[in-house]
């Protein structure tokens, strides 16, 4: 399908897009205009994309990293509907917090943990200030900026719904939540874990950073991410196969949403999922209720569940944002890379996610090589690696496999854990 690429100016010192029907608004401010700084370019997402087009962008970029800068625009018409700007000395420190259950993630959660650690020390090894502000009131801001790190890297959860501690609880900082109650519970749809969790961890949790940053086990870090939210508004990372506005989708989705047209939905409702977003812990406190209402609603309805199909719960995860009143999303290309389908310079990235197989071949019919996460399902990985054909070419895979590698020969006996299938022997933590 042939989509024009159009460029022309968008009325606030920019350029806009368009792809279809949808704009995404690539924004740079000279400093002329009082709404915002010199110098700063930053991504606002307008509707949601069609099938591929955020990625699409992202594979455009050629390494140039595109982020929301979160000083760029401080007038109230910026901040979303009843929330608060950003303002100086403002602490943005997020809390990373990664739900996880059973043995199919215990080995990705300790590989997660210690990259976190590995990149939560580069990002407080960065200088201390970051003059991120409009500054009327220079001297009163530097003040203020000055008594905060420039890394927003704060604490770490991992978000354990099995309802009894396991042998992880000593090595990673972990919090323990109820299992789904009778009636809700189906061996089939374990991913309604996930909301239910979020729910009783938002209500019970007392934590020090006011943001919430959500992944999964199965990512790694590459490098320090800044809070990148404008304000108060959530970011999250678009996913090319979600497609709440598409033709085929609009019967369903106005079951969950009303008599909403196409464009009120694409307007929204953007195309993420509940991981990896960043989030206030406000706002996740309003939708996690609905996110499981909702995932409960969709997996009994024949016609959602079959339309929705294995990203059921990212869909109640957007349609409970809908009706938790939080309409002012935006999107982050940037955030993860998906190898092998993505294959761009690193330092493009903050997340890695292997949920892809890495499969290689030399004809139609023979793979000599192939890694897949979910071959170690039930069996924890081991730490020697078979490693691809000397002939790939993507830099992401390699670093991928290497930086598993790194993790499983720093933590303490991998190869018996391997055979044992429990941590009997713990890492400390030090790099």
């Amino acid at each position: 399908m042939k989509t024009a690429i159009k460029l022309e100016d968008d009325g606030f010192y920019g350029r806009k897009y368009q792809l279809g029907q949808c704009w995404i608004l690539w924004n740079y401010c000279d400093g002329s205009n009082s709404n915002c700084t010199a110098g700063h370019c930053w991504l606002k997402y307008q509707a949601t994309p069609p099938l591929g087009h955020a990625r699409y962008f992202a594979s455009k970029s050629r390494g140039h990293v595109w982020n929301h800068h979160p000083s760029t625009r401080t007038s109230s018409q910026h901040c979303g509907k009843g929330r608060q700007c950003e303002k100086p000395g403002d602490d943005r420190s997020y809390h990373i917090v990664v739900s996880a259950q059973g043995e199919a993630v215990h080995w990705q959660m300790r590989i997660n943990y210690y990259h976190y650690k590995k990149v939560k020390k580069q990002c407080q090894a960065q200088p201390k200030c970051e003059m991120r502000i409009n500054y009327y009131h220079y001297k009163k801001a530097k003040r203020a900026c000055a008594k905060l790190p420039i890394c927003h890297m704060g604490g770490y959860t991992r978000l354990l719904h099995s309802g009894k501690p396991d042998d992880l609880m000593y090595e990673i900082p972990t919090y323990v939540v109820d299992k789904l109650p009778e009636g809700l519970e189906d061996p089939t749809y374990l991913a309604l874990n996930r909301p239910y969790a979020f729910m009783q961890w938002s209500k019970q949790a007392v934590i020090p950073e006011k943001y919430i940053f959500m992944m999964e086990p199965d990512h790694i870090w590459v490098r320090p991410m800044p809070n990148i939210m404008i304000n108060d508004r959530p970011i999250g990372y678009p996913f090319f196969y979600m497609e709440p506005a598409t033709s085929g989708m609009l019967k369903v989705m106005q079951k969950f949403l009303g008599p909403l047209s196409r464009s009120e939905i694409e307007q929204k409702v953007a195309p993420l999922g509940s991981s990896p977003m960043l989030i206030t812990m406000g706002d996740l406190q309003k939708v996690a209720p609905l996110w499981l209402a909702y995932g409960t609603i969709i997996h009994k309805d024949v016609e959602a569940n079959k339309a929705f199909g294995f990203v059921k719960e990212m869909y109640a995860f957007i349609i409970g944002l809908y009706h938790a009143g939080i309409l002012d999303t935006d999107l982050s290309p940037e955030m993860m890379a998906q190898p092998p389908y993505d294959n761009l310079y690193m330092g493009a990235y903050y997340i890695m996610h292997y949920t892809y197989a890495f499969e290689y071949r030399e004809d139609a019919y023979d793979a000599p090589y192939r890694y897949d996460k979910r071959k170690y399902a039930h069996v924890i990985q081991p730490r020697n690696l078979t490693m691809p054909p000397a002939g790939v070419q993507n830099d992401q895979v390699w670093w991928v496999l290497n930086a598993m590698k790194e993790a499983m020969n720093a933590i303490p006996d991998w190869d018996q854990y391997e055979k044992d299938k429990v941590a009997k022997k713990l890492w400390n933590g030090v790099l």
